[in-house]
């Protein structure tokens, strides 16, 4: 997860579950990130479609700035390789 964080992509719970993530619990995946890495997640509130043809509210995590640039650091990539 943290490489596709780290490739300034965006997530919700949802896109989380799908391959290749298989991310049951991004919440948690995202407070283990922080917590363990020193990491600060952006935030948004998003509405997505569901099943039932109406909307369900869901968090959407990035990273950005300083906590971008360290999870490169971590994953070993350039901004280069990041895009």
């Amino acid at each position: 997860m943290l490489h596709h964080f780290a490739r300034e992509k965006h997530l919700h719970r949802f896109q989380a579950e799908h391959p290749p993530y298989l991310d049951h619990c991004l919440h948690s995946t995202v407070s283990a990130l922080q917590k363990n890495y020193g990491l600060y997640f952006s935030r948004k509130r998003v509405n997505v479609p569901n099943r039932a043809g109406s909307e369900t509210s869901v968090m959407l995590y990035w990273l950005e700035g300083v906590s971008l640039n360290k999870a490169r650091a971590l994953c070993g990539l350039t901004a280069e390789e990041a895009a």
